[in-house]
């Protein structure tokens, strides 16, 4: 009687009714972002619209260090966006993309974009990757491959801020799906241990980086939140050993984190002044990227250039990777309209596919998939300027497809 007395009692006493939020690294309070430095001292950057600081009292947000988790060194000032050419191996062009990822780790506002290093050996890709990981989010284990599931990728997600996978040679549309979920937040539930009606949930918004030397979005859906810079290889001459490339960093790392907190901070200043010309998918990205053109002090519209431009590369490149988006296109453009059943269309796209198709005597896609696949590619469609309507009359099924004028 005693133990059941003492049971309720303790139950009592711990339910849950003033729920906080905690966070891994990065929080936000009052529209205010903290950042936790992970180390002895539990310090704490505050941002605020008006800059940033140190305190290591009187923090609003509690955070949960996980053992994998190693300290950021103490930001310093002094230094502005320059310091990154000096260090990191993107082109020019794609600097400011590059930039805004950078910083958008920094903001828990708004959808995570993934960073999809692309190129082949020699690029620096791995070493890119784990120097914008130490930057964000160092740990002991600072890239990983990609897991193989959806709960071990959601259970990476619980210690860690930045994910950060290396090497991707091709992604299963399962697992791109579920990439897709973390970077604009989602959630898994699994039966609790040694239960048999209690669940656990598993929940995450991440940003990733994903490299690999095969072109990696190939789904539309993933490619539509990603960012993919394309990495030019680095000459025999121009190579450095990795013991200075690595001291060079270290020396730099303090700097870097202080100029990535001041932009953090003017993007806090300038977001709501913000308008963008044209909303792209990743919209609350986009708006946080514009800030770089008033904080750097470029012309207006030159992030969203970018952003668009890139987006436009991304989607021609995945497109000429999707055979039924392909296809489709191809045949548009000779017929300017297709309207039948799935069974007709397909038998038309067959004249336009890949010989490799033909002569391997493999179905484009089959009938009863073939609306679900026209789904999972309409981003592709819709930029490339198809129209596309579906409408069901009994026991008819009819796909109408057009190229806009």
């Amino acid at each position: 009687m005693k133990d059941a007395i003492n049971t309720v009692l303790a139950m009592k006493e711990f339910e849950l009714t003033d729920i906080e939020p905690i966070y891994i690294r990065v929080g936000h309070h009052n529209n205010n972002i903290y950042v936790d430095l992970c180390n002895s001292n539990r310090e704490v950057i505050e941002i605020t619209n008006n800059g940033w600081k140190i305190i290591k009292e009187n923090v609003p947000i509690k955070f949960y260090r996980p053992s994998s988790l190693k300290p950021l060194p103490n930001p310093r000032q002094g230094k502005n966006t320059e310091l990154f050419n000096e260090l990191f191996s993107v082109k020019n062009d794609d600097m400011i993309l590059f930039i805004s990822f950078l910083m958008k780790c920094f903001i828990p506002f708004g959808a995570e974009p993934l960073l999809v290093l692309q190129g082949g050996q020699g690029t620096g890709k791995t070493t890119l990757s784990t120097m914008i990981k130490k930057t964000v989010d160092p740990s002991f284990e600072d890239i990983r491959s990609l897991p193989k599931n959806e709960v071990d990728l959601y259970i990476s997600a619980q210690n860690s801020r930045l994910l950060c996978f290396d090497n991707l040679s091709g992604i299963s549309d399962e697992m791109a799906d579920c990439l897709c979920k973390v970077a604009t937040g989602g959630a898994i539930t699994k039966r609790k241990l040694f239960t048999d009606d209690e669940e656990s949930v598993l929940s995450a918004k991440r940003p990733q980086i994903l490299n690999g030397i095969d072109y990696i979005p190939k789904r539309a859906d993933l490619q539509d939140r990603s960012i993919i810079l394309h990495l030019p290889r680095i000459p025999d001459d121009k190579r450095g050993d990795e013991k200075a490339i690595w001291n060079k960093f270290y020396e730099l790392q303090p700097y870097i984190l202080g100029v990535l907190f001041d932009l953090v901070s003017n993007a806090l200043s300038h977001y709501d002044s913000i308008k963008l010309s044209k909303t792209p998918r990743m919209a609350d990205f986009a708006k946080w990227g514009a800030t770089l053109d008033i904080s750097i002090g470029l012309d207006r519209g030159t992030f969203l250039t970018a952003y668009t431009k890139n987006r436009q590369q991304a989607i021609n490149e995945a497109t000429e990777q999707d055979v039924l988006a392909y296809t489709l296109l191809n045949c548009l453009h000779v017929e300017k309209q297709l309207k039948g059943n799935s069974t007709f269309i397909i038998s038309k796209l067959m004249r336009f596919v890949p010989d490799y198709i033909k002569d391997g005597n493999k179905p484009l896609v089959t009938p009863n998939k073939f609306k679900d696949e026209v789904q999972r590619i309409m981003p592709l469609l819709e930029a490339n300027g198809v129209a596309y309507d579906f409408k069901r009359s009994g026991h008819e099924r009819t796909h109408f497809f057009a190229l806009k004028s």
